[in-house]
């Protein structure tokens, strides 16, 4: 049977199926199968969605799993055991960029979903006060976009071509666009970015079953932008953040890809702060918080946050 690879992802129960002739019940046709297993990875405490999503053969697993043959097992068979996910900054960014730190804030069991009122109401006041501090004349000039600028210009990268997170959507702002409301949580990481004119941005890790890294590219990697289906490969020494090979964002701070976008049925989620002088260590410290504030309030969960840093440039993804 195939397992649906979107599933296949922080594993603590599997589902064996006893009767091979019933439909598979958690598959699509927009599932990319990996085949050659009879055990489907499913979090039985906190589905991606409701099981009557998957039709009744599902449904009537997780009432009933006697009633459909569906059991519950243990990890059984040493291809799909689970090994420690771990996030590390590479020692090449390091030597470019030695007092470079990044934040991260780990979060599980969380209800995305759209944005309240409260939080596009957070959202429109950020555009406000963006637009009060500076226009899109001054922005090159401000300390927290120049210094992304001065970084780009350093790797080669035209920073006028290739704009950073950040001052792409200040810039947006400037020009009085409003941004939209995607989800809560993707809110969340644009509200805190706009506020402190700081990357902030989040990927699911309830679809990652590798290691994460920002390191310099090999230039094999692959790449697909959001909004495309078009492969292609990030440039020798370009600095990456990718799932092994994988890669989810290029040039640093530039472009996500569509593996681990933000949605509303995300449930496992890590935000990236990102402290380039002249950000500090302490103000990513307290942008860190105030994203375990607001994801708490909107979405719950439980959480974890560290500061990867030269000292210290690894961390792990698990609870």
């Amino acid at each position: 049977m195939p397992i649906p690879a979107k599933l296949y992802g922080l594993p603590r129960t599997y589902w064996k199926h006893e009767r091979p002739s019933e439909p598979w019940p958690f598959a699509s046709k927009a599932d990319k199968p990996i085949t050659g297993a009879q055990y489907a990875p499913q979090r039985t405490k906190h589905l991606m969605r409701p099981a009557s999503d998957y039709g009744p053969v599902a449904s009537r697993a997780l009432a009933d799993p006697a009633h459909t043959g569906w059991t519950r097992q243990p990890i059984l068979t040493p291809e799909i055991a689970m090994t420690e996910r771990t996030y590390t900054i590479s020692d090449g960014v390091f030597a470019k960029f030695p007092d470079y730190v990044r934040g991260v804030v780990v979060a599980y069991d969380l209800r995305n979903g759209s944005s309240t009122p409260e939080l596009v109401e957070q959202l429109r006041a950020a555009e406000a006060d963006l637009r009060s501090r500076m226009s899109s004349e001054t922005i090159p000039e401000h300390p927290r976009i120049a210094s992304w600028r001065a970084a780009f210009k350093a790797l080669g990268i035209k920073p006028n071509e290739f704009r950073c997170s950040v001052e792409a959507m200040a810039r947006r702002a400037l020009r009085g666009q409003e941004l939209p409301a995607i989800n809560a949580l993707v809110d969340i990481g644009n509200i805190l970015s706009l506020r402190h004119v700081v990357p902030v941005g989040s990927h699911a890790i309830d679809v990652v079953r590798g290691n994460l890294s920002l390191r310099l590219a090999k230039g094999t990697e692959v790449f697909t932008p959001f909004g495309s289906d078009q492969e292609e490969h990030p440039l020798p020494g370009e600095i990456i953040f990718a799932e092994d090979d994988t890669v989810l964002v290029r040039r640093w701070s530039w472009r996500q890809a569509n593996h681990s976008l933000t949605l509303p049925e995300t449930t496992a989620i890590e935000f990236n702060v990102d402290g380039l002088a002249p950000v500090m260590r302490a103000d990513v410290e307290t942008i860190c918080r105030e994203v375990v504030d607001m994801i708490q309030h909107h979405c719950g969960g439980t959480m974890r946050c560290g500061v990867l840093s030269r000292e210290s440039p690894t961390l792990s993804l698990e609870r």
